[in-house]
């Protein structure tokens, strides 16, 4: 079992970052002797347990060497927007030049090494808090992993979106320090901007499968319904319309980056969608009229009240959620706010106009739902038994 030492940061009154403010700054680490997280959690770690390089020795001189090497190299590059850098191997390797011993070095043990670095961290406390959270020992007293911490110029707060780049220009930087680096010295990176951006890129990735299955879900359930595909399609189509305008607003007249919130709510307001422009297109389907005009204004009528109803109390218990001091409350807030307003227009304005112009006819006579006909050229109505009703 490894012993992690707990990542404690060093309190300091750090430099402004040009122009941004210190604590809206990204913490990334590169890590020796790390591979990564295992999902499942325990008691010990409740984040998930760490997975280690079982190859990685640092009694390896090669591995001494590209260590120290690589560390301040961030600072080199640009595009990594590094404008702090904990680099403590490098004083743990003045202190030992200063005791007139050589660094990178061979034929130390894991004891002696642990006992060199116990030393180092008794001479100062930044000694002692860089070497808390730069190193890790097993029961058995070998070195398991070695981490170096980077404060770079890229908030935290950013969406997967924003920090993707920054992400990737990591990734690339990273793979390039490995292919120079002994086997016995790989390293990774990691920062809690990268687990979110990642998290949330993915999210967004599946939004249209899910969204167009969602859709496709109630095209079918609609179909069922209302057993007529004029009524299923007009259904669909407001649905659709409404997701539109809402990823509209949010994107266009919000400003809003399309992050998590806005995929989540592209998900989950298709069902908000479909409720209203389901009802009218039920009466219509059970209201009898000898004409569309007729019974769209059946079913607005007695449906109509209801569907205000509805997105009159939705719409009011998204008000307290604009009183909230979260903003994905506030989002959300605002979304729903948006999405029942258009989808109550789109039920109420452009499907019953759709349902007068291009909607089924009910036979009038017989009373039966399902007997559905198409207009001849006189505005006539012939069902498929026989029966004529005039439009």
């Amino acid at each position: 079992p490894v012993v992690l030492r707990k990542h404690k940061p060093v309190t300091t009154v750090a430099p402004a970052s040009r122009g941004m403010n210190y604590d809206r700054t990204t913490d990334v680490w590169i890590y020796f002797g790390l591979d990564g997280m295992v999902s499942s959690a325990t008691s010990e770690h409740p984040k998930g347990e760490p997975r280690f390089d079982r190859l990685f020795n640092f009694l390896d001189q090669r591995a001494q060497k590209h260590v120290v090497d690589s560390c301040r190299a961030p600072e080199l590059h640009p595009e990594l927007k590094v404008f702090r850098s904990d680099c403590w191997i490098l004083d743990f390797q003045k202190y030992v030049n200063g005791k007139g011993r050589a660094f990178p070095s061979v034929g130390w043990s894991h004891q002696y090494f642990a006992d060199e670095l116990s030393a180092w961290g008794r001479t100062s406390k930044k000694a002692k808090d860089l070497l808390e959270r730069g190193v890790g020992f097993d029961d058995n007293g070998r070195l398991a992993y070695i981490c170096f911490h980077y404060r770079i110029q890229v908030d935290r707060m950013s969406g997967g979106h924003a920090a993707e780049p920054d992400m990737h220009a990591w990734d690339k930087y990273v793979a390039d320090l490995n292919t120079r680096a002994p086997r016995t010295a790989k390293a990774h990176h990691a920062s809690e901007l990268w687990a979110k951006a990642s998290t949330e890129l993915r999210i967004i990735s599946s939004t249209i499968q899910v969204t167009a299955l969602s859709n496709v879900v109630a095209l079918v359930a609609v179909m069922i319904f209302t057993r007529h595909w004029r009524l299923a399609l007009f259904t669909f189509m407001a649905v659709v319309s409404t997701l539109s305008l809402l990823l509209g607003f949010c994107v266009v007249v919000c400003g809003w980056d399309f992050g998590i919130v806005e995929a989540v709510a592209m998900i989950i307001f298709a069902g908000f969608s479909v409720d209203y422009a389901l009802h009218v297109a039920q009466a219509y389907h059970h209201c009898h009229g000898s004409s569309k005009y007729e019974r769209t204004a059946k079913a607005l009528g007695e449906i109509g009240p209801s569907v205000i109803a509805g997105a009159c109390t939705t719409v009011g218990s998204s008000v307290f959620l604009l009183c909230c001091t979260i903003t994905l409350f506030t989002k959300f807030g605002v979304v729903l706010a948006v999405n029942m307003t258009i989808a109550v227009l789109y039920a109420l304005v452009w499907l019953p106009c759709a349902l007068m112009l291009f909607g089924p006819v009910q036979n009038a006579c017989c009373g039966v739902a399902g007997n559905w006909e198409s207009l001849d050229d006189d505005g006539h109505a012939e069902t498929s038994n026989g029966y004529v009703a005039h439009e």
